[in-house]
């Protein structure tokens, strides 16, 4: 608002004892406030508002008890060569020229009553444990720390055992590499990694790429921080141990994990564009209303990290798979992958007492990143079946590709689904 704000017209008149105005004493002429320039794509934001809100409205009317519950979600789109936000959605949503006027009590108590809590920002400020689509920074803390090599194999029985606690990963996966592994989302694997990591060092990774530590996104009310736990933080924070299985359950994404989707799309950021840490940006300048430039913004890089050239070239074969031949084939079929590639990860996460929410993580050209699509949708259940579709319509209209009115949505069953990878956890912890 100080931006935006303009100066209101003044006119100080001298009265005699009447009342009857007998000079101007000051006047001050009306000025009108500023401009933000934004870095918001039109194009993009309605597409991802489009593609969110019929997915919702599609997901509502099945019969599906483990999908029709889906009523809440966000998507942000982020260009990972600079850092501007080029589309932000938080539904549901509300009209913010209701408060232009005087809102009714009526309209502002259901908005205020809604439990989907339309006010709040889901971006920034929606906090939910990723699942899969952490495997990632795994695969890079592994790759970076020497403890692993793409000739290495690992065998997925279906089961990780620690102590009294199992780990499911359905179907078996049997023998891959971290490739591979990352590909089919196999638990297994990502449990292994982390143990020979350690959760310390895992911690310090996710935290190095984005997670646990706000983004720098100046926009309020303030973006939370979000959650990456470690044996330290629960001793001091709970007081209490941490248990082995904790360790495969950070790997993961589940347990002591907190994400914003802000920060998701910084973290994939990097892997596109090659290890820069950009500050998320929504304002390109301010200017006059004369159109006087007052103030440009720069992107800003928060920290560079130099990542090994093995590991990226492992993690990102690893990701285009996942769209290629992996999890999140099914929602790109028709797409054309080859003039076109995309990167991502789908992730299916836990939450007590609610259905299971989406996730998924992606950027594109895959060789060439201009965009990294973050999409949440919140009790939607498979990351592939539930937010995939609505990254893949994204793209379609920004790369002007003509839908596929062959695949949508719909013909993703369950049954595929659930053959993904994007599988749960048995126990918590011993």
């Amino acid at each position: 608002d100080s931006y935006l704000k303009g100066e209101e017209a003044v006119r100080i008149w001298e009265v005699d004892r009447v009342g009857q105005p007998i000079r101007v004493l000051e006047q001050k002429k009306y000025l009108p406030g500023n401009n933000l320039h934004l870095t918001i794509d039109a194009r993009l934001q309605d597409a991802a508002e489009k593609a969110i809100r019929d997915h919702l409205a599609w997901a509502q009317s099945q019969t599906n008890p483990n999908i029709n519950k889906a009523k809440a979600g966000s998507v942000v789109i982020m260009d990972p060569r600079n850092g501007d936000v080029l589309a932000m959605v938080s539904y549901p949503e509300f009209d913010p020229n209701l408060f232009v006027g005087n809102i009714s009590s009526k309209a502002f108590n259901e908005l205020k009553s809604n439990p989907l809590n339309p006010f709040s920002n889901r971006v920034t400020r929606g906090q939910f444990m990723p699942g899969s689509i952490f495997k990632p920074i795994t695969v890079i803390a592994a790759l970076e720390e020497g403890l692993v090599t793409t000739n290495k194999h690992f065998y997925c029985t279906g089961v990780v055992r620690v102590g009294n606690s199992q780990l499911r990963c359905n179907p078996p996966h049997e023998k891959q590499n971290i490739i591979e592994g990352l590909k089919n989302s196999c638990n297994t694997v990502m449990a292994e990694l982390a143990f020979s990591v350690g959760p310390e060092k895992l911690a310090s990774y996710a935290k190095l790429l984005g997670l646990g530590i706000k983004t720098g996104l100046n926009l309020e009310p303030e973006e939370l921080q979000g959650l990456v736990g470690d044996p330290d933080w629960k001793r001091t924070m709970r007081h209490e141990v941490w248990y082995p299985m904790e360790t495969a359950l950070i790997a993961i994404g589940q347990s002591f994990v907190n994400v914003t989707p802000i920060q998701l799309a910084q973290v994939y950021s990097v892997i596109a564009n090659g290890g820069n840490v950009y500050q998320p940006q929504l304002v390109k300048k301010i200017t006059t209303a004369s159109g006087e430039t007052i103030k440009e913004f720069s992107p800003k890089v928060l920290r560079k990290i130099k990542l090994k050239q093995e590991t990226l070239e492992v993690i990102r074969e690893g990701l285009g798979k996942v769209v290629s031949e992996g999890t999140a084939r099914y929602s790109f079929q028709g797409f054309p992958l080859k003039q076109i590639p995309v990167a991502g990860k789908t992730g299916t996460a836990e939450n007590k007492g609610k259905n299971d929410y989406a996730f998924f993580a992606s950027y594109a050209p895959a060789d060439q990143p201009e965009l990294v699509v973050v999409v949440v949708v919140e009790e939607g259940g498979f990351g592939s079946q539930a937010a995939a579709p609505i990254a893949r319509k994204i793209y379609e209209e920004y790369f002007e590709v003509k839908p596929q009115s062959s695949v949508t949505v719909k013909s993703i069953s369950p049954t595929m689904a659930e053959k993904t990878g994007d599988s749960k956890q048995e126990q918590f912890a011993e």
